[in-house]
């Protein structure tokens, strides 16, 4: 979506246009379900599941980019998108790292419960 009205400066990954802004159409932007009669009945339970998701991942790992030959960060292009019908970035290189040991363990106690339940 290429409207600069609505997404002033596209190119640039600035996900704080989201928090403070005036246009209404950016509050509830939910174009992704769709509008009117059709729009999705699962609108609701997908847009939840998503946010507890990441709350989740931003709780418990520090996510960094990966480092180059000489040390330095080395970030993904950000126009590197695979070729096909559902497209989506590359594969990319990153750390992923427990925030602190007290959350490795608690993630690790979750694990073995999940495969309690699921039987494995």
């Amino acid at each position: 979506m290429r409207d600069p009205e609505l997404f002033p400066d596209p190119e640039s990954f600035r996900p704080e246009r989201f928090l403070n802004t005036d246009n209404p159409r950016l509050k509830d932007f939910d174009l992704p379900f769709g509008f009117g009669r059709r729009i999705c009945p699962g609108m609701h339970l997908a847009s939840n599941s998503v946010f507890i998701n990441i709350v989740r991942l931003l709780w418990a790992f520090d996510i960094s980019p990966s480092k180059d030959a000489d040390g330095k960060d080395s970030f993904p292009a950000v126009w590197d998108y695979t070729d096909e019908y559902l497209s989506r970035p590359v594969r990319f290189k990153c750390e992923i790292k427990a925030r602190s040991e007290k959350v490795k363990e608690c993630i690790e106690r979750e694990r073995d419960a999940a495969w309690e339940v699921l039987g494995n």
